[in-house]
């Protein structure tokens, strides 16, 4: 009897596992990279509260997103009507 030559299953569970522990890499990354913009929101609140001035901050972070909204909204209304121009274009046949 020959020995069982077991490197090529060695090496694919070496490669699963590589895999695998790539995988978990990437989903902390993700995770991370969702929360840390969060907790840096969270932390510019915390600070401005301790320093009393929350209402005149958050009042004008509110008044500059609306502000940005507006002008999103404009822009996207702006965008479709102007696709469906273009699509409801036609040509005089000749």
């Amino acid at each position: 009897m020959q020995p069982i030559n077991s490197r090529p299953q060695k090496l694919s569970a070496v490669q699963e596992a590589q895999r695998h522990g790539f995988d978990q890499i990437g989903q902390a990354a993700l995770v991370a990279m969702i929360l840390i913009p969060l907790a840096l929101w969270a932390v510019a609140i915390i600070a401005l509260a301790r320093a009393k001035i929350v209402k005149r901050s958050l009042l004008r972070l509110a008044a500059a997103s609306g502000i940005l909204l507006l002008l999103g909204g404009c822009l996207a209304g702006w965008l479709i009507a102007l696709s469906r121009s273009f699509y409801d274009f036609n040509r005089e046949s000749s």
